[in-house]
């Protein structure tokens, strides 16, 4: 017997399920009037959430899979292990894949509000394959393969992504079937792995860690709580427990224990050039930092060794970076010991087959260690620092570079970017081709600001005709706009006289998935040493010299004081001559303004002598900043998707 089915798209969800009976004559087996009973099940989707979708890509054939039982049973155990989701796991599509071997099937699996489903269902991947009892051999979209970036064409960089098309896919299991959206994956030029939120509608992840989502006329807004970070309620330190083994083994619990803390965040962009930085506080002279890369279990013909490995080996750094193409070891074992529970910066640069390694940005010290002596000023009673900064060491004690095997151009590693340790045994060196073991000894201490550059966001519409209106006197409001800022930086590397990036800050909050490790950080952490910063203040400084430092526009020592501003007319200005020497190797400028108007400079730091410039502007309404080092020509950066000339209060953080 058969017969169909239909599904109008225009159907509204009355009725989760449908009990439909019917009487069917077979001719042929001289059958009439038999009682034929069908089960619709009818979900209602929205497309955030079909577009949210995690894909698991199972060693079974589609006609199998679509059968309830195993279905079912995926479902079950996926929900087992997934928690902050207000309905569940749901299977949104199932398809069939074609391999060069047998079929495969991929099944597509969303749960509204959690925000790393992909991580859960990849740790848990052992668990989902015994329950269900069928081989799991992918969890994600996985990565775009080099020579899909050579077919398209691509320069900076390629990505394969998930998207949502007007066709349903259909799996027919006999007395079963599976109907759904169909959800494919497409490979396409550039290297955005951090999509940003849509900020018109407020949905689960709009704002992170607690914040509260307001819609506005303008768009969404976040209320964030305090110790975030941002429009999006980011928080940017993150405390590890260190651990190792220890006791009896007992299983997975007994071994996940025995590898100590981690934590999981967003998979290293497949750019062509990559700039990654982090932040990291530990007196433990070995330790893992970051690892991304294939895990304990024995690789699959035709797997990619991609890999990148950044660790303390005897408190200095050590990096092993494998493009594709064969490995290459950095370390720079003339440097300080990084390991003096003060906090410390690395910098990771690759581009052009050369990678490159800077510590603390070649400063000589900790980035933020004790401060600097200070005096009164006579002139205005501020302290004023009057011991000069550290003189900035060789350079090969704080940089150094390496070759990167030829034809290796794009890291293709679509595991997550694993922080403080390891989840899982370290791979063995040997099958890899790798010079040395990794280390896999979990950090005890903290990370924070970790930072990787993603693509450059695309313009932003045209301005709509305004009429300004009167400004308001009092300061902003504690709803934050949710368009992304990104942290602007120039770094003078030996891969390019000077190098701009547009990074994004990730996230190291409550949403990530890890063990024996959590947000934040204690022994950096002013309140908890008993030091008030205030909602509008900062906590800077290592453990044993915390400070505060308030936010543009307040002042005080507990920061609650709103900073007096300064109107300027058309061709005003304010000159102002340091009385201390500022920093050679670094500038971090932080302000606050208003306008309406669409050029101007905003602030200017020059040299004694004029020739060399910072400065961050305004450009037909965009945001910028512009840098001048003699004798090489000007460069600047320019901001497409903020909106900063609405007449409203921004603050504005350029290095």
């Amino acid at each position: 017997m058969a017969g169909d089915v239909s599904l109008y798209h225009q159907t509204v969800e009355i009725r989760i399920s449908y009990e439909l009976g019917f009487k069917v004559n077979d001719a042929s087996q001289g059958q009439t009037g038999v009682n034929a009973n069908v089960t619709v099940k009818v979900t209602s989707l929205s497309q955030q959430v079909v577009s949210a979708a995690t894909p698991l890509t199972l060693a079974a054939d589609p006609y199998y899979v679509g059968a309830s039982s195993i279905l079912d049973r995926l479902v079950v155990a996926a929900r087992a292990w997934v928690e902050g989701s207000s309905e569940g796991v749901q299977a949104v599509s199932v398809q069939k894949v074609d391999g060069p071997s047998a079929p495969s099937t991929r099944v597509w699996l969303t749960s509204p509000g959690v925000s790393n489903l992909d991580h859960v269902l990849l740790h848990r991947k052992d668990e989902l394959e015994h329950t269900i009892g069928v081989s799991i051999t992918d969890v994600g979209v996985g990565t775009c393969e080099e020579a899909a970036q050579e077919d398209l064409g691509c320069s900076e960089g390629c990505a394969a992504q998930a998207s949502v098309t007007s066709g349903f896919s259909v799996v027919d299991a006999n007395t079963s079937a599976v109907v759904g959206p169909w959800v494919g994956v497409h490979s396409g030029c550039g290297c955005a792995r951090f999509a940003p939120a849509d900020d018109t509608v407020c949905s689960a992840d709009t704002c992170l860690n607690g914040g509260h989502c307001v819609p506005t006329p303008t768009g969404t807004r976040c209320i964030c709580p305090h110790g975030t970070f941002g429009s999006r309620c980011k928080i940017l330190s993150r405390h590890f427990e260190g651990g190792g083994p220890g006791g009896e083994t007992g299983g997975r619990n007994q071994m996940e224990e025995d590898l100590g803390g981690w934590a999981w965040v967003p998979s290293i962009p497949s750019c062509a050039e990559v700039h990654l930085s982090l932040e990291v506080l530990t007196g433990s002279p070995d330790a893992t930092l970051l690892y991304s890369g294939p895990d304990h279990l024995p690789p699959a013909q035709g797997a990619n060794s991609d890999m990148l490995a950044l660790e303390l080996r005897g408190g200095r750094p050590s990096l092993l970076l494998d493009l594709g193409a064969g490995p290459a070891a950095l370390s720079l074992n003339a440097s300080y010991s990084l390991a003096d529970s003060t906090w410390h910066r690395l910098d990771l640069i690759w581009k052009d087959e050369l990678v490159e390694m800077i510590v603390d940005l070649c400063s000589g010290a900790s980035i933020d260690g004790p401060p600097a002596k200070s005096s009164k000023s006579a002139l205005n009673d501020s302290e004023t620092p009057t011991s000069s900064p550290p003189i900035p060491p060789d350079a090969h004690t704080c940089r150094g570079a390496a070759r990167l095997s030829r034809g290796a151009l794009l890291l293709n590693a679509a595991q997550p970017l694993q922080v403080g340790g390891l989840a899982h045994p370290p791979p063995a060196h040997t099958v890899y081709g790798w010079p040395k073991p990794i280390l896999a000894r979990p950090l005890r201490g903290c990370v924070r600001n970790l930072r990787i550059n993603g693509e450059h966001p695309p313009p932003p519409p045209p301005p709509h005709p305004h009429h300004p209106p009167t400004l308001p006197q009092q300061y902003p409001h504690p709803l934050r706009p949710p368009h992304v800022i990104f942290h602007s930086v120039c770094l003078l590397s030996v891969l390019s006289e000077a190098v701009f990036f547009v990074f994004q800050l990730i996230d190291l909050g409550h949403g990530l998935l890890g063990q024996k490790s959590s947000p934040g950080c204690k022994s950096a952490d002013c309140l908890a040493s008993g030091i008030s910063c205030g909602v509008h203040g900062r906590c800077h400084g290592s453990p044993g010299y915390l400070r505060c430092e308030c936010q543009p526009g307040w002042s005080g020592p507990d920061c609650a004081t709103p900073s007096t501003p300064t109107a300027f007319q058309v061709n005003s200005y304010v000159k102002l001559a340091l009385s201390f020497t500022p920093l050679a190797y670094t500038t971090t400028v932080h302000l606050r303004f208003r306008t309406w108007q669409r050029r101007g400079e905003l602030v200017v730091l020059s040299s004694q002598h004029g020739r060399d410039r910072f400065a961050v502007q305004l450009d037909n309404g965009r945001l910028c900043l512009v840098l001048q080092l003699h004798p090489d020509p000007q460069r600047s950066l320019c901001l497409t998707r903020a909106q900063v000339t609405d007449g409203q209060w921004h603050t504005v953080s350029a290095s």
